[in-house]
């Protein structure tokens, strides 16, 4: 004669005969993941086990031990309902140069656009309820998944969109790169790669990115930070 009993609500079937003197292992049920207070999952899942009322979830390892890390929303902003605009109707862009210094030279990183495998410098609208230099964060971080200290701006641009065919007016900061994430929001979508800056001049079909990098390298090269670096070879 089999038997059942309930715990937590579940029916598990403890009929030792059936099963040749064991008893079938108890079920697990998954706890939804957690969540924070906007409603975003975080990374941690855990289980919990049914066969006790005692039981508690299991204690997971975390992501990076010793250290503790924030816990970062890997979405990317959408839409356009907060984008800034000028008196003539042009959307406002704020982008970076992310640049690390090595032993032989200077490192930008690029990335890929969307639709094409064009190469560029993060970018994209700059919005109502943040600075140009939370901007600028927020779009290294979304498009190519790293952050670091933005440094005074480079300059003022106006280019033509491919896609859409109107003005747009541009601001581009320089970043020194400090940490370089493995998960960030738009990495399905793009590919990032760290380049020289011959292969900039080289690959990258915005004109007006490659004039931004030139103001950057000049600033570079007349900087202590440069000094430092050739002293040190």
């Amino acid at each position: 004669m089999g038997l059942e009993t309930v715990v937590g609500g579940c029916a598990v079937d403890l009929d030792l005969e059936r099963h040749a003197g064991h008893a079938r292992r108890p079920h697990r049920a998954a706890v939804p993941p957690l969540r924070s207070p906007r409603g975003v999952a975080l990374l941690h899942h855990t289980c919990l086990s049914i066969a006790s009322p005692a039981a508690k979830p299991l204690c997971l390892a975390p992501l990076t031990p010793r250290k503790k890390r924030k816990m970062v929303a890997l979405v990317s902003r959408q839409g356009r309902q907060l984008q800034r605009y000028n008196n003539c109707g042009s959307r406002l862009i704020v982008g970076c140069i992310p640049y690390k210094l090595k032993q032989n030279g200077v490192e930008v990183l690029v990335v890929t656009s969307q639709k094409r495998e064009d190469i560029m410098f993060p970018k994209g609208g700059w919005e109502l309820d943040e600075t140009m230099i939370q901007a600028a964060c927020r779009e290294a971080f979304e498009e190519a998944g790293v952050q670091g200290k933005v440094e005074d701006k480079l300059g003022e641009w106006r280019y033509k969109s491919k896609s859409h065919d109107k003005i747009h007016e541009a601001v581009m900061f320089p970043l020194n790169v400090t940490e370089e994430l493995y998960y960030w929001p738009e990495k399905a979508l793009r590919t990032r790669k760290w380049v020289n800056v011959a292969e900039v001049m080289a690959e990258c079909k915005q004109s007006w990115m490659k004039e931004a990098l030139d103001r950057l390298m000049e600033r570079l090269s007349s900087s202590d930070l440069m000094e430092e670096l050739v002293f040190s070879c």
